[in-house]
């Protein structure tokens, strides 16, 4: 996981545990409860095929354990979620009810999908 300096100093603002190399990967995320997420935006830098850049997630589950969730051009939020700021380009996603698990079967792809998108039926999409 690339984090810069600026990045890691900034989280460990919030996070003291935090270490970028104690990050565990996404395979073995599988199966976790995630309390919160730390969100990075990269900048400009270098962008994604979508002309997007790039969204780093980090998953924070029990004990501090840090799980690198990938890189991606979108975040999609099916759940009912707080936003903090952590600072320039750092955010934390924190579930308002109860916390996130990640699926078993999770793999790191373009769009991040957080939450149940079964729930969506006609009565409740935009027209």
């Amino acid at each position: 996981m690339q984090l810069t300096k600026e990045e890691i100093k900034i989280i460990r603002r919030y996070e003291p545990k935090f270490h970028p190399y104690s990050i565990l990967s996404s395979n073995e995320a599988r199966g976790q409860t995630i309390n919160y997420l730390i969100i990075v935006s990269h900048g400009c830098k270098q962008m994604h095929d979508s002309g997007y850049p790039f969204i780093t997630v980090i998953g924070c589950g029990s004990g501090s354990t840090y799980y690198d969730l990938g890189q991606h051009d979108v975040i999609h939020c099916e759940s009912r979620c707080n936003i903090d700021s952590y600072g320039k380009n750092v955010f934390r996603l924190l579930s308002k009810y109860k916390p996130w698990k990640v699926d078993k079967c999770f793999i790191s792809v373009s769009s991040f999908s957080i939450g149940d998108s079964s729930v969506v039926t006609e009565k409740n999409t935009l027209s």
